[in-house]
């Protein structure tokens, strides 16, 4: 009976919320997470929340970050205070990895809206002029589908990829970051990569994710 309950008052703030979009509502007993996984069969894209609610279990909240790696699908995280995405501006988080070449992928339709797409790589100084090849050579492959953007690699600790991504995101006022998400599942826990991590836990925009 409580469960019911809590459908039926989720139902009403979905409706009352989705009252301006065409919407579906489809309510179903189940982990949340393994549950929206298996249904985003029929979705381009999920939208969820980054940071997780305090004291949530998993069979009332959907992981997010567990979400970005099992759903096969690119996932939209909006920041805390939610607002609206405008998509005028966009940061690529760059890394020469499948996640990120997938990430680039899948933002296109965003991409393609944008009036300013910066292409941004932090790396270390050794990596420097490996940096500036490739986030040129993803430029041109955008250009080639309609994208203005345009290339920047930046010095800096790994530690510090996060910031550097928000700082160039501050710098042209963009409202999204697209970067690759990153994890795997060990001794039966999921484990995220530091960037992954620091773009879910704080998201200061919306952010794309893509594995």
């Amino acid at each position: 009976a409580l469960v019911q309950d809590d459908l039926k008052r989720a139902e009403a703030r979905f409706r009352d919320k989705a009252a301006c979009v065409t919407s579906q509502w489809l309510a179903l007993e189940a982990y949340p997470t393994g549950v929206i996984a298996q249904l985003s069969r029929g979705a381009d894209l999920i939208l969820a929340g980054g940071a997780p609610l305090r004291g949530a279990e998993n069979y009332r909240c959907a992981q997010t970050a567990e979400l970005v790696l099992q759903a096969g699908r690119p996932v939209l995280v909006a920041p805390p205070g939610g607002g609206e995405l405008h998509g005028k501006a966009v940061v690529i988080a760059w890394k020469d990895t499948r996640e990120a070449r997938r990430a680039v992928a899948d933002a296109l339709p965003f991409l393609q809206m944008a009036d300013d797409v910066v292409v941004q790589s932090v790396c270390d100084h050794d990596h420097f002029g490996d940096a500036e090849v490739q986030t040129f050579a993803v430029v041109e492959h955008l250009r080639r589908h309609g994208v203005a953007a345009r290339a920047k690699a930046t010095i800096a600790p790994a530690d510090r990829t996060a910031l550097e991504l928000n700082i160039a995101a501050d710098e042209i006022d963009a409202d999204l970051i697209v970067a690759g998400g990153y994890g795997h599942s060990r001794l039966g826990e999921w484990v995220f990569g530091g960037v992954t991590k620091s773009l879910l836990q704080e998201p200061e925009r919306f952010v794309l994710l893509s594995h």
